[in-house]
């Protein structure tokens, strides 16, 4: 190496220092971070919910999959078919899921999105609402990270996260049995 390179080398170190000492970026402090949190984000749109209900509005449900029904409603002091825990807990979960993508509305053929027959539908009764609200829930998508769904019996297919077959999955077993018709 002549001293020709070695001039050169020597003012790249120093043009890198002094752009490191004068640079005025704030830099987070690591003493506010712990170990394995990750800084929360807000999002940048809001996502749209899979059903808009309010969990005291939600008066009963009725779950079906494979020929089998689950059905519990909510009286004066509580809920008969399942405890009230477990049934809270999936309607916050429910409240809590919405749309991933939208499926568009050409594509018709619901046989290909598991949707004909669907494999589970849930379905909210409301107090103030005639209808009840469906959610009718089909396969996997090809990376299984989520399931395609049917919003109503005759509304639109959109992709929502697995954890909506989960939850459906966890409640169904939760539901009393002897909701079950014989």
């Amino acid at each position: 190496m002549g001293w020709r390179s070695t001039v050169v080398l020597a003012a790249l170190i120093l043009l890198v220092g002094v752009y490191v000492w004068f640079d005025k970026t704030p830099q987070p402090d690591p003493r506010g971070l712990e170990f394995g949190v990750v800084p929360q984000r807000q999002p940048t749109t809001a996502m749209q919910p899979l059903l808009a209900f309010r969990l005291e509005d939600v008066t009963g449900v009725r779950l079906e999959s494979g020929g089998h029904m689950r059905h519990v409603e909510r009286t004066g002091t509580g809920w008969t078919g399942a405890s009230e825990g477990d049934i809270e807990d999936f309607l916050h979960s429910l409240g809590e899921l919405g749309v991933l993508a939208q499926i568009p509305e050409g594509t018709t053929d619901l046989k290909a999105f598991g949707l004909l027959p669907p494999e589970r539908i849930v379905q909210l009764q409301v107090r103030g609402t005639a209808s009840a609200l469906v959610l009718e829930i089909g396969d996997r998508n090809p990376a299984t990270t989520g399931v395609y769904v049917r919003l109503g019996t005759d509304g639109p297919v959109v992709l929502a996260g697995a954890l909506a077959e989960w939850e459906f999955d966890k409640a169904f077993k939760a539901f009393a049995t002897a909701s079950e018709p014989s």
